[in-house]
């Protein structure tokens, strides 16, 4: 106030006209004029009023400049916290099923076949589970079939042996009783001889 009493006592004025006089978010219009020898002054001061931020008288376009910077942190802030939750949540999200399908390698790993990724989200991740899953239940398939097939061998392996077994029996048997001289005869040799013979042709034929 004390700084507005003192530039309208400055001020300048011209009688019989309307001066206007602006600075600061103050204006002053102004008039002088003269009655029975005394000279009169008539002054209006308008003043937008003292905007202050932070605790200081501020002009409008330092306030704009102040205000534009608190906005554009803010905002950045917001955007920085924002992008880290949802990259949080993205990350979340991915990370569920790959966790999933790396504990199901790790079992097939151990040999459990029989266990299958539970994935409900019906997204791309879903797709790849059931792909997976499918895998699963085919190696399970072969690994029965397979274990069909090993059996299947044992059992054939088993009885060949057991089928060959007696008639190489015999063979040795008669071979040993023409060693041992239990075939005394010309003629009891010869039946031993086409005995042996006859039984390694049926061994040749289990062969075959």
């Amino acid at each position: 106030k004390e700084e507005i009493e003192i530039a309208i006592s400055d001020m300048e004025l011209e009688s019989d006209q309307v001066c206007v006089y602006s600075w600061d978010q103050i204006t002053v219009v102004g008039e002088e004029f003269k009655k029975d020898d005394t000279t009169y002054k008539i002054v209006s001061v308008h003043s937008l009023g003292e905007k202050k931020l932070f605790g200081e008288i501020r002009g409008d376009f330092e306030t704009f400049i102040i205000r534009y910077l608190i906005v554009g942190v803010v905002t950045i802030i917001v955007m920085l916290i924002g992008s880290q939750l949802l990259t949080q949540k993205i990350i979340s999200h991915i990370m569920k099923p790959i966790k999933q399908l790396m504990d199901a390698a790790s079992r097939i790993k151990e040999g459990d076949l029989t266990q299958d990724v539970v994935y409900d989200d019906t997204d791309e991740f879903q797709t790849v589970c059931v792909s997976f899953n499918q895998m699963q239940h085919h190696l399970y398939e072969e690994k029965k079939k397979n274990e069909t097939y090993e059996k299947a061998r044992t059992d054939m392996i088993s009885g060949i042996s057991h089928d060959l077994r007696t008639p190489l029996t015999s063979v040795k048997g008669y071979i040993k009783g023409i060693k041992d001289g239990i075939a005394s005869t010309e003629e009891k040799k010869n039946q031993y001889l086409d005995i042996a013979y006859a039984k390694a042709c049926e061994m040749d034929v289990l062969l075959q």
